[in-house]
């Protein structure tokens, strides 16, 4: 399966919760796609190293999303 560019780039991001990282920052990330729906991404939090994972496209159909009360 060959993967193929898809997009590069960098944004902003702002946790809550515990997550590991440091409460906002940079991202850089690098996304490739192969034919079939499968993905590639490479992310690197701040000054962390590269991260990849790999996934597959979900249709709108295959998720839900449950709202979370204020305070949990």
């Amino acid at each position: 399966m060959g993967y193929v560019w898809h997009e590069s780039g960098q944004a902003r991001y702002t946790v809550t919760g515990v997550t590991g990282l440091a409460p906002s920052g940079t991202v850089r990330y690098h996304d490739y796609r192969a034919p079939g729906g499968a993905r590639l991404t490479f992310e690197a939090y701040g000054e962390a190293g590269w991260e990849v994972a790999h996934g597959s496209r979900l249709d709108q159909g295959d998720v839900t999303v449950y709202p979370q009360g204020r305070g949990l």
